[in-house]
């Protein structure tokens, strides 16, 4: 398998309405990056490291994903996962 939903709606259920108030439905797809998602990726880091985490730069990037010599480089897909949402990295 690819990808996996998870739906926020199943793990909420009955906590989600509390106050009263609807809840926000949030669909999150878990998938296999692909080397094209890099510029989503490095977004994400930046906002969710900041200045915590230089290392993880374009040039990591590339020597530990892209050139790496033990990926299968027939696949353009990196050997890491993501949390897609709608077209935006969230994990």
């Amino acid at each position: 398998m690819d990808a996996a939903r998870v739906s926020g709606e199943a793990m909420a259920e009955g906590t989600a309405n509390e106050a009263g108030k609807d809840a926000e439905l949030v669909m999150v797809e878990g998938r296999r990056a692909h080397l094209s998602d890099y510029p989503a990726i490095a977004a994400f880091l930046r906002e969710a490291y900041e200045d915590l985490a230089p290392f993880k730069g374009e040039e990591r990037w590339h020597w530990q994903f892209t050139n790496n010599p033990y990926r299968d480089h027939s696949d353009e897909h990196a050997p890491v996962w993501i949390a897609d949402d709608a077209g935006r990295v969230v994990g």
